[in-house]
């Protein structure tokens, strides 16, 4: 699909004889009208041209998002923690037997359900914007870097970024993305970018936004981790409670309490143990041989025990 990026007929040129993400080798001393021989020059902006190139936006960057170095360290970190805490979830859905026992399990669900949705559909749907644009030429952009400012412009739109405005960038072998403020950013292919050309774009981002962005996005970052280490923990002390509270727990089978409440007035019920006023161990002597079980009680502890002492029940706290 043939774009024209610039109003006259030589830029047209330039872009059919190189190609999206070529280098049209031209500056502000050569680019002349071909009617006046006048340097050509950018709507809205008289500066000397420093270097300018064709760019389609690539696939990195777009679709995928370009970590920092400071992101890149602890981002793994944070992604492991969450990782322990949906296993933690997981576990729990199993391990309480209380009446949080359905609470775990629907944020279990919630949980895996967010993964999908940012790790699996989201990215899908960017990829399919990404060649939907592509294919209608909203990718390919004209970059005209002058002293202060770049110029993007493509069929469609033109915008001014200037310089001091620029807060980060970040990169990877394939692309590079440069943040400016109010969520403006630009990617290039790296690929149709000579090294010279890099080092420009990374050094016109003021060194002092550089180290103020790296600063949020660490204390950012940090925050998470804490917030995760925090949920992490606290998740684990449910665990070791559920499992210390009553180690027994895979030894013995588990009955419902109704099973237990009629046998206990069936008289077939004896050596009831109390266990932290929520578990409840007991013998079953209503088959040809004692079998040892164990329920979980979630009412007022007082009744239980003045129904066990009723139907002349022995009972302990453990």
């Amino acid at each position: 699909m043939e774009n024209q990026f610039l109003d006259n007929n030589s830029d047209t040129d330039n872009y059919e004889k190189y190609g999206p993400g070529s280098e049209a080798p031209v500056n502000n001393a050569q680019r002349q009208d071909e009617e006046s021989g006048a340097p050509l020059e950018v709507p809205g902006v008289k500066k000397e041209i420093v270097f300018q190139f064709y760019n389609q936006d690539p696939e990195a960057g777009r679709v995928k998002q370009l970590y920092g170095e400071v992101s890149r360290k602890f981002r793994p970190v944070h992604l492991a923690l969450l990782g322990v805490m949906f296993l933690e979830v997981v576990a729990l859905s199993f391990l309480d037997h209380s009446a949080f026992k359905y609470m775990w399990l629907v944020l279990a669900l919630f949980l895996a359900m967010l993964f999908v949705l940012t790790f699996i559909i989201a990215p899908q749907r960017r990829r399919k914007l990404y060649k939907e644009q592509i294919a209608a030429g909203e990718m390919n952009y004209l970059y005209t870097f002058f002293n202060d400012c770049v110029v993007l412009k493509n069929n469609s739109a033109e915008i001014t970024l200037k310089y001091d405005d620029a807060q980060f960038y970040a990169e990877n072998n394939e692309a590079m993305v440069v943040g400016f403020q109010f969520s403006k950013h630009f990617v290039i292919d790296k690929n149709n970018c000579t090294e010279e050309q890099l080092d420009f774009i990374r050094n016109f981002v003021p060194k002092s936004n550089m180290d103020v962005t790296r600063k949020k996005t660490r204390a950012k970052m940090i925050r998470k981790i804490v917030i995760a280490i925090v949920c992490v923990l606290w998740l684990g002390v449910f665990i070791y409670r559920d499992i210390n509270y009553y180690p027994d727990r895979t030894k013995y089978a588990n009955t419902t309490y109704s099973s237990f409440y009629d046998c206990v007035g069936q008289g077939s019920i004896k050596d009831v143990v109390i266990i932290d006023d929520k578990y409840v161990e007991y013998t079953f002597t209503g088959n040809s041989t004692d079998e040892r079980y164990y329920t979980v009680y979630k009412g007022d502890m007082k009744l239980l025990i003045d129904y066990l002492e009723a139907n002349n029940t022995n009972w302990e706290y453990k």
